[in-house]
């Protein structure tokens, strides 16, 4: 680990310490540029779509490229959607010696976890070994704890998510939204100390 890298992760748990709280607000900068790339790619998509359904040869061949064409138009919208309502929500991690939260400006919860419901950490890689995504896995009592949570039907939770799958309501993983002013990498070195230490 690189010792500005060590500062930084330093300077965060000296003010969780310090404060009893510690809030990680999205990066309003990295939310817009993630926002319009996926408009740019779903305007692209949709433009290659339309040219070809209107192809004049191969009618077998425009069918496979028009459907591919079509879930890729439906994934960038999504990813699209996603990012505005995180930008405009103003989606932030509030870490405390309890346990750690995901919430809106307004301190609407979206999910929640106490440390010692927490079982580890594990991130999805890009191929370049880049961080892109953080997930949590829970204990089966933290998955309970989760349960009688999402029972409650959280407002904060409904206006940000997009989807309601019962199949992800019941996993025993949560992914993290990315975007954070708080690289990645930084974010999962973070969050793995802060849980080694409630924990031990």
């Amino acid at each position: 680990m690189s010792p500005q890298k060590e500062d930084r992760i330093t300077q965060l748990l000296t003010a969780l310490e310090r404060n009893g709280v510690l809030t990680i607000p999205s990066s309003r900068t990295q939310l817009i540029l993630r926002l319009i790339t996926f408009t740019v790619l779903t305007a692209i998509t949709a433009i290659v779509s339309l040219a070809i359904a209107t192809a004049p040869d191969n009618p077998a061949g425009r069918t496979t490229a028009l459907i591919i064409g079509l879930l890729f138009i439906a994934l960038f919208s999504t990813a699209s959607a996603a990012t505005y309502r995180q930008l405009t929500q103003k989606i932030q991690l509030t870490l405390t010696p309890q346990g750690m939260r995901l919430e809106n400006e307004s301190g609407g919860i979206i999910e929640q976890a106490e440390w010692h419901d927490i079982e580890r950490f594990t991130t999805i890689r890009s191929r370049l070994g880049t961080i892109t995504t953080i997930c949590y896995h829970l204990t089966d009592a933290g998955m309970k704890r989760r349960q009688e949570f999402l029972n409650t039907n959280p407002p904060g939770r409904n206006q940000f998510l997009l989807i309601k799958a019962p199949w992800i309501e019941k996993s025993r993983s949560v992914t993290l939204p990315s975007g954070f002013i708080v690289l990645n990498s930084n974010l999962l070195d973070l969050l793995e100390r802060v849980h080694w230490r409630q924990r031990h």
